[in-house]
């Protein structure tokens, strides 16, 4: 019997309501073998599974820290198990034990997954991105790496400046978050 981590009646964890509501109706998730986790959609997800899953992997041999997906059809997609993993959002805002200079750490890797990002399309023939890239959509597992979750979300951009733009705005929150952990240490530390 398979684990159900998220069905059609549970909205998943780190998005706004509206989205939760969304993807919760369009997707269920759970872990059918040992570290693999299964999403399955209500809907025909990936007209291309083949040609997705080759620009994905050339995606992740640019940045290891994206989730590795295992298998992807029509109507689902399967990736690694990232057990214990927590949102890198909830790092951020303190619901974890993470000193300062770890949350530092993480968020710099962060900044770094999105200018390798923005590396990677300006590279690439064609404009596959992950067009969700967020603080929801980042585990920090419990050696404190980061991973890249939700690759469903990855895709053919076919405007690279709407894809640049979210990165962009994502980029300036995470700097200044940077800049309120940097501005707290050297207050921390004058005291």
């Amino acid at each position: 019997m398979n684990k159900i981590l998220q069905n059609e009646n549970t909205a998943p964890a780190g998005s706004d309501f509206a989205r939760k509501m969304l993807n919760a109706s369009m997707s269920t998730v759970e872990v059918v073998g040992e570290n693999i986790v299964r999403k399955t959609y209500k809907r025909n997800q990936f007209p291309e599974p083949e040609r997705w899953l080759k620009s994905y992997n050339q995606l992740r041999a640019w940045d290891y820290r994206y989730i590795k997906v295992h298998k992807v059809s029509n109507d689902y997609i399967e990736m690694d198990y990232v057990d214990g993993g927590i949102h890198l959002i909830d790092v951020l805002e303190n619901k974890t034990n993470h000193t300062v200079d770890e949350k530092m750490k993480i968020i710099t890797d962060f900044i770094d997954i999105l200018s390798l990002s923005y590396g990677y399309i300006s590279q690439s023939n064609e404009v596959f991105l992950h067009t969700d890239l967020s603080l929801t959509n980042v585990l920090v597992d419990s050696d404190n790496q980061l991973i890249v979750i939700d690759p469903d979300a990855c895709g053919y951009e076919a405007r690279q400046d709407k894809g640049l733009s979210n990165l962009i705005y994502v980029h300036h929150n995470a700097m200044h978050k940077y800049y309120r952990l940097l501005s707290y240490k050297k207050f921390a530390n004058e005291n």
